[in-house]
């Protein structure tokens, strides 16, 4: 089935001043994308550092050059799901943190634009998980940008994990984020790179190669 695109966007005037990492972020992103949009990006920011507003700014910048149709971000809770909504419709990107699988099948099966006409959707792993066939749907009749928060909850052997990976695999662009980016059962998270390693108890655990990261003592710095 060809992409679906929305209607025409407005131009967006609300993009806010990032700060120096944020900066480094966006530049290591948009260059990998540019050379291989379908890589694994993981970037590794400490909690309160600003990587919602980055990571919306990026999706902006997509929306805007229609490399994307839909932004759609998947995060551990509703409250967290709520600020990404806040925070995109602050800088101007028509955002929606409520939307029900039931109403998605049904504009699906009337071959309607599953999400209407909004930029980006925000929901839970639980949602994601409760019908990934669906979103694997919507991964496949629009250009998304996946963005997977806090994918420390989601390892790749387990339900969220794997509803996860079916999407990512029909994503236009990926980036996964988090504060903590390990899995302490030694497990790979979904969407991330990773590489094998012997941890002290002899054991292989898989750890995640963020591309970037911002540490607590670069936040104190």
């Amino acid at each position: 089935m060809s992409k679906v695109q929305p209607e025409k966007r407005q131009q967006n005037v609300n993009i806010p001043t990032l700060r120096d990492w944020q900066k480094e972020a966006f530049e290591k992103i948009s260059t990998l994308w540019d050379s291989s949009p379908k890589e694994k990006i993981l970037i590794a920011a400490c909690p309160g550092s600003g990587k919602t507003l980055m990571a919306c700014v990026i999706a902006t910048e997509k929306l805007k050059d229609n490399v994307v149709s839909l932004v759609l971000v998947v995060s551990p809770t509703v409250n967290i799901k709520a600020q990404w909504k806040e925070q995109f419709e602050r800088i101007g990107v028509k955002a929606f943190d409520e939307a029900s699988n039931e109403a998605m099948r049904f504009r699906r099966d009337r071959n309607d634009r599953m999400v209407g006409s909004y930029e980006a959707i925000c929901i839970t792993y639980a949602q994601l998980a409760m019908d990934k066939d669906l979103f694997v749907e919507l991964a496949r009749r629009e250009k998304i940008l996946l963005i997977a928060d806090e994918v420390h909850h989601a390892d790749d052997a387990e339900t969220y994990g794997a509803a996860l990976s079916a999407v990512s695999e029909l994503a236009t662009l990926k980036l996964a984020l988090s504060g903590t980016p390990f899995n302490s059962a030694g497990g790979a998270l979904a969407m991330c790179p990773s590489e094998e390693r012997i941890n002290d108890e002899g054991r292989v655990v898989r750890k995640a190669l963020p591309l970037y990261t911002y540490s607590y003592a670069k936040a104190i710095q």
